[in-house]
């Protein structure tokens, strides 16, 4: 799951392939261990937690605009 454990500055990934860290705080994905993508859609935090004001006005902005 994504959202296992608290959100965190760490990127395992990006660590272990020598990439920049702390780009945000939240949940990585760890795509070695799970590729199928409703898998991490079903527990996204645009999905599910609400832990910033940022969440509710991307879900609202992606409910009602339409995309081309």
């Amino acid at each position: 799951l994504i959202q296992k454990g608290e959100s965190t500055w760490e990127n395992p990934a990006a660590a272990a392939n020598g990439l920049a860290q702390g780009q945000y705080k939240g949940w990585r994905t760890d795509n070695a261990n799970c590729p199928h993508c409703p898998t991490c859609q079903g527990t996204c935090p645009f999905n599910s937690t609400s832990q910033s004001f940022v969440h509710d006005l991307v879900k609202a902005t992606t409910s009602t605009t339409p995309l081309l």
